[in-house]
């Protein structure tokens, strides 16, 4: 559920009915401010709080400033939203920082809030903004509290000061006491910032379950050790007004600042958000808006009205867009898109930057006029990876041109594809025995869904003889990805001018046929195919991972290949990686080999004119 979800849903569809009315009565002032004020108290705000706001909104409602308004229904949608900010704190709060460094930020409230996570998104926030900061662990009761700050602290570059281990799984057992002083702690931890010329100091400390005398004492006493310039109370939206209730305590005992909402993209009612203000008179100075470190911000009172009443919060949006997206790359994504020369890798690449900026569902959320079906979308990372995985399986030739990309190819040859597999079954797995993928009675594997290229031989009465098929050593093929051990410890051949066959096969029955030439005829076919193929594209080379069976064959046919490592054991083949160079006289050889005359492709063409048609 988004932010604030139900209530939105709710204020929305108050004042869609509103809209429909031309001119508004006080009975139609009443209804509205009557539906508001259940829609405040099923979002759990504070009942002070529901009354003076609707009090507000219906006096400004039945005053001139709505009846002399062009729009009256629209002017109440104005009034709700300035209370709405009202309400929120009206202006943003700014953190205050100490005119002599460093700025001390203390962290109290109930343990379960969010704190230690919460210093680990404040502190990697304040990175960004050209300070170094420094996390001090003095969280001494809570077991494991102290590894899970340096942790936090790791993960947002920062340094943790953490003297003392805390409390012990074992000790908490037992009811042992957890090690050292938490007010030593602090004191120590600024020291050590002003020795080291870190300028923040977050300091974080336990929390109870509930508001005792030992947890305000423990507050108060580190509180009185570092003279904090900021001390917020970090409060968990989720549990609504007792929050609020929660928060009156503390601040009476220890006092603070300012409030941190933590949880707030799970809150969808929104009444701790809407009663701390209004209830202890401290505003809200940042919010928690997801688990991840980057998924935190200030808290700024219009925009978060805005998102309440379906209006959007762009300002925010475009705030995240600017720290993920690099501005260079951005203009040049958007001058190849009004040029039509945007490319799949150049959306690839702007979805890696949409990623940073947080969950979608979020920024749906800030989108004005968004259905709410979208707005409370759950839609994480995971929805973007079957794209991403379509498209890194493409060629690169089919990233740059796109265009080419036709889904009838797949069933321009049903028959012939279907024929293909099912005698790569009969040769791989049924005759071989070898460990491959078998769907029905095809032998299919990824290489198959990378968009490959299929040389076909055909007998005089029309059967399918035996086939191959090409990939680009420049996208995903067998050597390099699957079998790298037959490199002989060279590097990975990543070349345009090279091509990799794979998944030659010679019909069985045609194979084991002593008397007969097919055998021949159908494997210089194949291979002059290919020849001609990569002499019309410009090819340098073919490569492919073979047995040393099938190596010899080869040469007998004319086509002596040279090895490129020594052969491997791989199952039960002796597999070898063989390299071809592609030239006229090669293929004038296997052809003379194999009493060829003429082409063997249908119509001669190059791969890429290939893959097009």
């Amino acid at each position: 559920m988004a932010t604030f979800g139900t209530l939105s849903d709710r204020l929305t569809e108050t004042f869609r009915n509103l809209r429909k009315k031309g001119q508004l009565t006080p009975a139609d002032v009443d209804g509205t401010v009557r539906e508001i004020r259940r829609a405040l108290l099923d979002a759990d705000v504070a009942l002070p709080v529901v009354k003076e706001f609707t009090a507000a909104v219906r006096e400004r409602a039945l005053g001139d400033e709505v009846n002399r308004a062009l729009n009256p229904a629209q002017q109440v949608v104005q009034i709700v939203n300035d209370e709405l900010i009202g309400i929120l704190g009206g202006q943003q709060r700014r953190l205050q920082f100490a005119k002599n460094p460093p700025t001390v930020i203390m962290l109290a409230g109930l343990q379960g809030a969010g704190k230690t996570t919460l210093a680990g998104k404040l502190a990697k926030w304040l990175k960004g903004q050209g300070h170094t900061p420094l996390l001090v662990a003095c969280d001494l009761q809570r077991p494991g509290a102290v590894n899970q700050l340096k942790i936090v602290g790791e993960r947002a570059g920062v340094v943790t000061f953490a003297p003392h281990p805390g409390t012990s799984a074992a000790s908490a057992d037992t009811g042992g006491p957890g090690s050292g002083d938490p007010v030593a702690v602090a004191a120590a931890g600024l020291e050590f910032a002003r020795s080291k010329a870190f300028d923040v100091v977050i300091v974080d400390t336990a929390g109870r379950l509930g508001i005792d005398d030992v947890l305000m004492a423990q507050a108060a006493a580190i509180r009185d050790a570092v003279s904090p310039d900021e001390t917020f109370f970090v409060l968990d939206a989720m549990i609504g007004q007792d929050a609020v209730a929660t928060a009156e305590a503390f601040g009476a005992g220890v006092g603070f600042t300012g409030v941190v909402l933590t949880k707030l993209d799970g809150d969808a009612r929104g009444g701790a958000a809407l009663s701390v203000k209004e209830v202890i008179g401290r505003p809200i100075a940042f919010a928690s808006t997801g688990e991840k470190l980057t998924e935190f911000e200030q808290f700024h009172p219009d925009r978060m009205a805005g998102r309440i009443l379906g209006m959007g919060d762009m300002l925010s949006l475009i705030e995240a867009a600017e720290q993920a997206f690099e501005k260079d790359q951005a203009e040049a994504a958007a001058e190849k898109l009004l040029e039509g020369e945007f490319t799949l890798d150049d959306f690839l690449d702007q979805m890696q930057q949409l990623k940073k900026m947080g969950p979608l569902g979020n920024l749906l959320g800030m989108m004005p006029g968004m259905p709410k079906e979208l707005k409370g979308a759950q839609i994480g990372d995971d929805e973007l990876k079957p794209v991403e995985a379509i498209i890194r399986s493409m060629t690169p030739y089919e990233r740059r041109k796109p265009e080419i990309i036709n889904g009838s190819r797949r069933n321009q040859f049903p028959a012939d594809i279907d024929a293909m597999h099912r005698l790569r079954k009969r040769v791989f797995h049924d005759l071989l025995g070898w460990e491959v993928q078998v769907r029905d009675a095809w032998e299919i594997d990824d290489y198959d869904r990378a968009n490959p290229l299929y040389v076909l031989s055909y007998g005089e009465e029309g059967n399918l003889r035996g086939s191959l098929r090409l990939l680009p050593t420049l996208g995903p093929n067998m050597l390099d990805d699957t079998f790298p051990i037959l490199l002989g410890g060279g590097p990975e051949i990543r070349s345009a001018a090279v091509w990799e066959s794979s998944r030659f096969c010679i019909d069985p029955e045609i194979s084991q046929d002593r008397a007969s030439n097919q055998v021949t005829i159908a494997a210089a076919e194949l291979m002059c195919g290919v020849g001609e193929l990569g002499l019309a594209s410009g090819l340098s080379h073919i490569v492919t991972v073979t047995d040393v069976f099938l190596e010899r064959m080869f040469k007998r046919m004319g086509c002596p290949g040279i090895r490129i490592g020594e052969p491997q054991r791989i199952g039960v083949v002796q597999a070898v990686a063989v390299s071809w160079e592609v030239s006229e006289d090669l293929l004038r050889r296997m052809k003379a080999v194999a009493a060829i005359d003429g082409s063997v492709l249908e119509e001669p063409m190059t791969l890429h004119a290939a893959q097009d048609a």
